[in-house]
C-alpha cells in the first residue's frame, strides 16, 4: 500500500510542478480553464487558439510524469464522477458511474455500526441533492440509489428519507462558536446496539478503534466490553 505519506508528499510535487511550470504552459496555449483533483486534470480550451501540441508540452515537465490526453467525444467528457455535455451553449451535468461498478455496499443485514452502513446512502444523497442536475437526471438517479439500497436490504423508508431530504441551505452568516471549555466527553467502544441506547441517554462518542481513545485517565472493564474516560 505504500507509506501514508505518499498521498502528501504526491501533492507537494504536483503543486511544486503547477506553480512553477504549467502556468506558463496554461498562459502560453491560451487555456480557459485548469482543474485538478488527486491525478485527474479537466482542462478547458479554445481548439482555435491552442494546438494540438499541448500533450507534448506536458509530458515533457518530467522524466516520470506521463500524462494521457481524453479528448471530448460527442459534445461529453467524463471527469471524476460527473458526465459534463455541451448542448446549445450551456453545460448539462450527469453522475458518471464507470462500467466496472458494482452495486454492493455494507448490507443492511450487517453487524456494521448503523453510521457506516448509511454512508453509502447519505453520500448518494448528498451527491444528488448538490450536482445541478435536469428533472430527467434526478428522477433516474432516485431509481438507481433505490434499487441499489433494496439490493442490499435497506428498507425502503430508510431509503426515501435520504433521497427526498432537501438540499442544505447555504448560508453567509457565521455560525455562533460554543464554548467547550466546561465539556467532558466520554467515550464508548463500539458492542452493537446497545451502545446507541446509551449514548442517547447521555451525550456520548463512541469510537470502533483503541487509536481513538487519546490518553484515558480512568479505564474500566465491564461484561459487555463498555470503556470510557473523561
Amino acid at each position: 500500500m505504500g507509506a501514508p505519506s505518499s498521498a502528501i508528499l504526491s501533492e507537494f510535487f504536483l503543486q511544486y510542478i503547477e506553480s512553477n511550470q504549467i502556468i506558463n504552459i496554461l498562459t502560453k496555449n491560451k487555456i480557459l480553464g485548469y482543474f485538478r483533483h488527486a491525478d485527474d486534470i479537466l482542462i478547458l480550451y479554445d481548439h482555435t487558439s491552442t494546438d494540438n501540441n499541448l500533450l507534448n508540452e506536458f509530458n515533457q515537465i518530467h522524466q516520470n510524469l506521463i500524462y494521457t490526453l481524453e479528448p471530448e467525444n460527442n459534445c461529453q467528457i467524463k471527469f471524476l464522477d460527473v458526465t459534463i455535455s455541451r448542448a446549445n451553449e450551456e453545460l448539462k451535468f450527469n453522475i458518471y458511474r464507470k462500467p466496472t461498478y458494482t452495486d454492493t455496499i455494507i448490507p443492511y443485514s450487517s453487524y456494521h455500526p448503523t453510521q457506516q452502513k448509511l454512508a453509502a446512502l447519505r453520500y448518494f444523497s448528498n451527491r444528488l441533492n448538490s450536482y445541478p442536475l435536469e428533472q430527467e437526471e434526478r428522477d433516474k438517479e432516485k431509481t438507481i440509489i433505490q434499487n441499489i439500497a433494496h439490493n442490499n436490504g435497506f428498507p425502503s423508508h430508510i431509503t426515501n428519507k435520504f433521497i427526498n431530504k432537501p438540499p442544505p441551505q447555504i448560508t453567509n452568516t457565521i455560525p455562533k462558536t460554543k464554548n467547550k471549555n466546561n465539556k467532558k466527553w466520554a467515550t464508548l467502544t463500539y458492542v452493537g446496539k446497545e451502545t446507541y441506547h446509551i449514548q442517547n441517554l447521555q451525550k456520548f462518542k463512541h469510537t470502533n478503534s483503541i487509536q481513538n481513545q487519546k490518553q484515558p485517565t480512568t479505564s474500566t472493564k465491564s461484561k459487555n466490553r463498555q470503556k470510557r474516560h473523561i
